[in-house]
């Protein structure tokens, strides 16, 4: 089955076997992509106008390609966080959108390797996102093939890498 975070749209096909005590788990097979039925579609969040705004400099720079593996653990580290990418003719903007509240970041890179980022709310979003990125890269950039999931008999998810029990940081 496909599975999915509101970062993007791109999912896990897993594989879960039912256990006895009626949980399921299995691992991440490849990234897919379906076409959303429209009531299952995200739209982006709406913010009031006047939240202050502060800008800093970036850093690194995350993958962003549509079927970079990091793109999908972002997902998985990121919980109620969206993402979209805007192209420039010189650069590219990641603006991540906090479900939960009313934090947003707008990354900007153009031309060179200098980010700047834009935010507002409480959530710093490009910090958690280059957590993330920092925890990849240090886990020796593993694979989608490498994540799992299990789902509990009471609905609870957990995301795992190499074997269940492996939580992923929160």
């Amino acid at each position: 089955m496909p599975w999915g975070t509101p970062y993007s749209r791109w999912e896990g096909l897993t594989r879960l076997t039912v256990a006895r005590d009626g949980s399921a788990s299995g691992r991440f097979l490849e990234l897919v992509a379906f076409m959303k039925l429209r009531a299952q579609r995200r739209s982006l969040p709406r913010y009031p106008d006047g939240l202050p705004l502060s800008d800093s400099s970036g850093g690194a720079w995350p993958p962003h390609e549509p079927w970079h593996p990091f793109r999908f653990l972002a997902g998985l580290l990121l919980p109620g966080v969206t993402h979209a990418v805007q192209d420039h003719d010189d650069g590219h903007t990641q603006w991540l959108y906090s479900l939960t509240d009313d934090s947003w970041t707008a990354a900007v890179r153009r031309g060179g390797e200098q980010v700047i980022v834009r935010r507002a709310g409480a959530r710093r979003l490009w910090d958690e996102l280059l957590d993330a990125y920092a925890w990849w890269n240090e886990a020796g950039q593993p694979g989608v093939e490498r994540f799992g999931l299990t789902v509990l008999p009471d609905g609870a998810q957990d995301t795992w890498l190499d074997e269940p029990g492996n939580r992923l940081p929160s």
